[in-house]
């Protein structure tokens, strides 16, 4: 009891802090896979640069977009952090022993729906942004029958959307798909997601698909490629309630953004072209990853010291354009010439390996090895005083 009247303290504590800083409440509501789906602004979380709570069936997240208003020192890429937090509260338990009613560390399924959305969002911004950006999203209440990962993905695009801060595509939608009894289950219950060989996450923009994220069993390729096909139809409808609401917000106040420095000059770019010609390529495809690595370090001094003397924001845009060449060069191997940079075509395997046995003394050990990657698991058998 002490904790429940602690936490309502506290947002009538921070009620009382707003004062008038809250806009006005916005609200609209619409269907989606069959659900009632609400979309809700200006009742919480008042300083951020938008806060957003969407209710899915009963399943509620706040998703909260803040920006940061100066740089940090060293940033040389996008600095965007996604939080998916899940609260015991929202499914009615408490967390803990006895004595220890803490929320605990992420579970590993949270930090997994965090780097679902950060994939989801990230291509979104131009990626010359420095200011610092956070999504939050907060599993407020759980129903079952609602899927929280799907919502929370939605809640930050509504979020994001009406937050002012500058995105070169959007607003994305999402749709998971799931098969019962063959057919397929769009934004299916966990029971449903439970008993089923197919759990497909689809998100993207009106036009394009931006994210995909599967597993299960084999599938005919003929029958995934409906299923994308059947979310970015669902995703169209998403998208077209969020420009909606967006609209029904009215006039938002851009948020001026922190860039990177301009891009080297045209003429310093032939230099750059002139130097790598004959370099890069024998450098990018020299096999180990290791050996690559260190061979394109060195390149990337040689070609500084050829340009001489750079101040830091002419070194850092070097830098980036060597980058941009590297990814370029890349890419037209792979769709030019079906080869990738170790060598490999594009149906070709690293080399697997494995073995069982490795450690002498433990119970059973197996090392399974792909490329560089290596993987040693070990496992161990409790003694009955063990017993739970």
């Amino acid at each position: 009891m002490n904790i429940l009247v602690l936490q309502a303290c506290r947002l009538k504590e921070s009620s009382k802090t707003r004062g008038n800083k809250m806009s006005k409440v916005v609200k609209l509501e619409g269907t989606l896979g069959g659900k009632k789906i609400v979309f809700e602004k200006g009742h919480l979380a008042g300083q951020a640069n938008a806060a957003v709570r969407v209710q899915y069936g009963d399943t509620v997240v706040l998703a909260a977009v803040t920006s940061g208003a100066e740089t940090r020192p060293g940033v040389n890429y996008m600095p965007l952090v996604v939080d998916y937090e899940e609260k015991m509260y929202a499914s009615g338990k408490i967390k803990g022993s006895r004595f220890i009613k803490r929320e605990g560390r992420p579970t590993d399924e949270a930090i997994l729906v965090s780097r679902l959305i950060d994939r989801t969002l990230r291509p979104l911004f131009d990626p010359k942004i420095r200011n610092d950006i956070q999504v939050i999203a907060t599993v407020l209440s759980l129903d079952p029958e609602a899927d929280p990962h799907v919502t929370a993905l939605i809640a930050a695009s509504v979020a994001l959307s009406v937050s002012g801060i500058p995105t070169l595509y959007g607003p994305i939608g999402a749709c998971r798909i799931a098969e019962a009894e063959g057919e397929a289950a769009l934004y299916p219950s966990a029971d449903v997601l439970a008993s089923s060989h197919v759990d497909l996450l689809v998100a993207g923009t009106r036009d394009k698909v931006n994210m995909i994220e599967a597993s299960g069993l084999d599938i005919p390729e003929e029958k995934m490629a409906e299923y994308i096909n059947r979310s970015h139809q669902e995703i169209q409808a998403c998208v077209l309630m969020i420009e909606k609401f967006k609209d029904q917000c009215g006039e938002i106040k851009p948020v001026e953004m922190i860039y990177a420095p301009a891009e080297v000059s045209p003429e310093l770019k032939d230099k750059i072209k002139v130097f790598l010609e004959d370099k890069l390529d024998a450098v990018l495809f020299a096999g180990e990853k290791s050996g690559r690595n260190t061979a394109l370090g060195d390149l990337l001094a040689s070609l500084l010291g050829f340009l001489g003397e750079l101040d830091a924001d002419g070194e850092a845009m070097v830098k980036t354009y060597f980058e941009e060449l590297i990814s370029a060069r890349a890419r037209a191997a792979i769709l030019e010439k079906d080869k990738r940079t170790d060598g490999r075509g594009l149906s070709e395997l690293r080399k697997i390996s494995c073995g069982v046995g490795v450690l002498p003394r433990t119970h059973g050990t197996a090392l399974f090895e792909r490329g560089l990657t290596q993987a040693l698991s070990i496992v161990t058998l409790g003694a009955p005083g063990d017993e739970q």
